[in-house]
């Protein structure tokens, strides 16, 4: 599963780091994300700035939406105390008493409301709020009757239709909920709660359209932690990684952000490529908390990653940096009672292990990879290769053949034959006497295969002339002799001899020594052909004049 830092969003909208205080948990919790609004409510009720009647109101209704009646009543007594004059609390006890079923308080607590702000839509609103989610089908007159009272006083107000929109998405008319949506952005043009909600209604069907009413509202409303969080989001599920990096990096600049937010922001920068600052960005996380158990995977994988990029440019560099990956990596896997760990956690660490050389080690991780995941078929090829590097040749053949096996010799593809042939010429390099004819003989099966699939490859008669020397315990024959000439052909017709000059010298010498003896003309040819390659080859100059 399953990404990059800049300084302005793409329509150029510069993203601010000021944040909105509390006002950005009431964002949240317009849409209707409850547990991030309490979240951030909670960390800013004590702020100066924070208006703890509004605040209250707002814990409350999340405590309502909890089915928690009792710390309900007490925020909405809280944010009384606060501010008597401030509506929606009474509001919201009304609420509480239509779920214990006092109808006739409840009612008096509307009156009370609609007394403190008079003819405001939006107070109307939330009643038809209140009595929809006490009970939608026993309220239906209620919600109505207040939906209409709000229409009448403000037949443009924002929150009446974005609740007429909830309303109709709850009985999944998403067309008909994306039309209130609508209509309130174009009520008030930077509700963010609209904008959201109308985003969502479009994400399945139109991520890319859902991704530009969000940049509209970021460009409207750039304090706006929600908004900010939102199009990062939408980015990241529309598989656009690199541009939801670039929006996460500066939302997490928000003092309004979530930890989770850091860690996809960290997770986003490995995948795109971003290694130091998905390095720097996990280990500032570990340092509050050591144990994170993502971040530990992505310092791991990013110094890997590093490594690895490295080792093009730099060998020396990239030793010191695959030593740090296997630290972070045992690191990783230290205390790992109770932990989930994934193939590539497995297969990462074990190729570290394999460019430091510790190929016993690899070999345990690649093993303990299989063990985990026995239906990930392609896990046995990377054993295979861990077994070849190890010296363990006749455990490579079996991983390799089971590999084969599992997929159907039919459905394997001529890399992956090739490969097989390869673990039996290992085999027969190492075995002895029928050990190494049978392995060298299931060598040249499946060389044979390959050689049916694919054609012009050099590769291809080289491995088979190889084998047949092994099978003839260092001799050539005509067998080998016949392939070593074919890798020539290839070799020449392909331009590959600047490349592939030292094998071209060697299968030349091999081809021209073995005809020396009864077709000198022949011996000469290929002689001449390491000259062109190595004018200044005295030992073959030496030859070619004897002959």
């Amino acid at each position: 599963m399953k990404i990059k830092v800049f300084f302005s969003l793409m329509l150029g909208c510069a993203l601010s780091v000021a944040a909105q205080g509390y006002k950005d948990g009431i964002e949240y919790y317009k849409a209707d994300q409850y547990e991030n609004a309490k979240t951030i409510l909670e960390r800013t009720i004590n702020a100066s700035s924070t208006d703890q009647a509004e605040a209250n109101y707002y814990l409350g209704a999340i405590a309502l939406h909890d089915k928690d009646l009792a710390s309900a009543r007490a925020k909405f007594n809280a944010g009384i105390a606060s501010n008597a004059n401030f509506p929606l609390n009474y509001v919201g006890l009304g609420e509480v008493s239509l779920k214990e079923g006092a109808v006739p308080a409840a009612e008096a607590q509307f009156k009370q409301a609609q007394k403190l702000a008079k003819k405001n839509a939006g107070v109307m609103a939330t009643i038809a709020r209140a009595y929809y989610n006490a009970d939608p089908v026993k309220y239906a007159k209620q919600v109505e009757k207040n939906i209409a009272a709000a229409t009448k006083i403000n037949p443009r107000d924002a929150e009446t239709a974005i609740l007429r929109g909830d309303i109709e998405r709850a009985k999944d008319e998403w067309g008909k909920a994306a039309g209130c949506y609508e209509e309130a952005i174009y009520y008030d043009d930077d509700c963010v709660e609209a904008y959201v909600k109308y985003a969502n209604v479009y994400s399945h069907v139109n991520r890319d359209f859902s991704i530009r009413k969000l940049n509209e509202l970021l460009q409207k409303r750039p304090d706006s932690a929600l908004a900010q969080r939102e199009l990062a989001e939408k980015y990241y599920e529309n598989d656009q990684w690199s541009k939801a990096a670039q929006v996460y990096g500066e939302y997490i600049k928000n003092p309004n952000h979530f930890k989770e937010d850091e860690q996809r922001y960290a997770v986003l920068l490995y995948y795109g490529q971003k290694y130091d600052d998905a390095l720097a960005t996990a280990q500032k996380i570990l340092n509050e908390d050591s144990n994170d158990f993502l971040m530990k995977r992505i310092a791991f994988l990013s110094m890997a990653a590093k490594a690895e990029a490295t080792s093009k440019t730099d060998a020396a560099k990239a030793k010191e940096q695959y030593i740090e990956a296997k630290e972070l990596g045992q690191k990783f896997f230290a205390n790992n009672v109770g932990k989930k760990y994934t193939a590539n956690d497995y297969t990462s660490l074990g190729n570290v292990l394999i460019q430091l050389d510790e190929y016993p080690a690899a070999v345990a991780e690649f093993e303990k990879a299989v063990n985990a995941f026995p239906e990930r078929n392609e896990l046995l090829k990377d054993l295979s290769n861990a077994y070849r590097l190890a010296g363990r040749d006749e455990d490579a053949v079996k991983a390799m053949t089971s590999y084969i096996n599992a997929i159907g010799e039919d459905k394997a593809g001529v890399n992956d034959l090739y490969a097989l042939a390869n673990r039996f010429f290992g085999l027969a390099q190492s075995a002895e006497g029928v050990a190494k004819i049978e392995a060298a003989d299931n060598a040249l099966k499946y060389i044979g295969i390959v050689e049916q699939r694919i054609s012009n490859n050099y590769r291809i008669p080289f491995l088979k002339a190889r084998i047949h020397l092994i099978k003839n315990n260092g001799e050539w024959n005509d067998e080998s002799a016949t392939a070593a000439v074919e890798t020539i052909r290839i070799i020449e017709e392909t331009d590959a001899v600047a490349s592939e000059s030292k094998n071209y010298i060697a299968l030349c010498t091999g081809i021209a020594s073995y005809y020396v003896a009864n077709d000198k003309a022949k011996a000469r040819q290929y002689y001449e052909k390491i000259i062109k390659v190595d004018p200044k080859n005295e030992k073959i100059l030496e030859y070619l004049n004897k002959l």
